[in-house]
């Protein structure tokens, strides 16, 4: 059984096919993955990653914590993409809490959300950009404004996840999205390669059955697309490289600010993914294309240690 009393981290993923959660022991100079492991589910479970038989999730939960000793552990766990929605605002500056209580207003006051009962979380932007910001309404000066970026997903949906790594005896210490475990790996993936992030950039995590992609830019995401039923072979290859295409497309000309190119696509993803997917990418991107190896992170060597990126990003919060 594993020792609960040094310091570990636990990541957990929960795929519409399977489940994934890693143990790792952050080291000097490169993490140590004590205990890894998927357990796969039965079709139907999880639906457009929505969990419909949640017996059958939390079950498949405890039969993995039973097994890498960790029953009991907290642990940081992933939502889906596919059900949350970026969405930038504007405020006077004011502290979180009234913040948060001003987000909460505006989500729920009719805003055209396409769905009920929002839960979220938010980036400070920075200052909003608006004409003469101390401008003197009558005898009171005009407060000053800030962007807001605020990650949306349903209650429901979220409340969901939560409930099932509850039930199966684990602590819920964050939920995240997959696109910032990736990110924090990547920061990670950086750092040990001493090599500088570039101010815009596309990260791709290629899963066998879906695709994830996000553009960050200066650290913050700006875009988030799920792909599901990606297919297999040159269907997949295919999809991605058009999905791409349609993105950067979307990107330059709907999102930018800058009209700026995206300058580097880092990919995450299963070994036999990473092996064809460079080159055909290539075929679409111009700028640099790096795949990002856990292999130079983790001290242990694992087989199929790159299927667990998301587990590992998630982990790290805690590392």
């Amino acid at each position: 059984m594993l020792g609960l009393r040094q310091k570990i981290s636990c990541g957990l993923q929960i795929l519409s096919d399977e489940i994934r959660i890693v143990v790792i022991h952050p080291g000097s100079r490169s993490l140590s993955m004590k205990r890894c492991h998927s357990e796969p589910l039965a079709p139907g479970v999880i639906q457009n990653g929505k969990i419909v038989n949640e017996e059958a999730v939390s079950e498949a939960i405890r039969h993995i914590a039973q097994m890498l000793g960790i029953r009991g552990a907290g642990i940081y766990l992933s939502v889906p993409t596919s059900s949350t929605i970026l969405r930038k605002s504007i405020f006077p500056v004011m502290n979180d809490k009234e913040l948060r209580n001003m987000i909460d207003v505006e989500l729920n006051s009719g805003s055209q959300m396409p769905f009920k009962d929002p839960v979220f979380d938010y980036v400070r932007l920075g200052s909003a950009a608006i004409a003469n910001p101390e401008e003197k309404v009558g005898r009171k000066t005009k407060p000053k404004q800030e962007e807001v970026l605020i990650f949306v997903s349903p209650a429901q949906v979220v409340e969901s996840y939560v409930r099932v790594v509850r039930e199966a005896g684990l602590k819920p210490l964050s939920v995240e999205l997959e696109s910032l475990a990736s990110f924090r790996l990547l920061l990670q993936y950086s750092e040990r390669s001493k090599t500088q992030l570039p101010e815009c950039f596309i990260m791709i995590n290629a899963e066998s059955a879906r695709l994830e992609f996000s553009i960050f830019v200066e650290g913050i995401p700006v875009f988030l697309h799920s792909v599901a039923d990606v297919g297999a072979g040159a269907s997949y290859a295919k999809t991605v490289t058009t999905e791409l295409s349609r993105i950067m497309y979307y990107f330059s000309y709907s999102i930018s600010t800058k009209q700026e190119d995206i300058q580097a696509l880092y990919l995450l993803g299963a070994e036999d993914q990473l092996a064809e997917l460079p080159r055909r990418l290539r075929e679409v991107f111009d700028g640099q294309v790096h795949t990002i190896s856990l292999e130079g992170l983790l001290q242990e060597q694992i087989d199929a240690v790159q299927a667990y990126a998301i587990p590992i990003g998630l982990a790290l919060k805690g590392a």
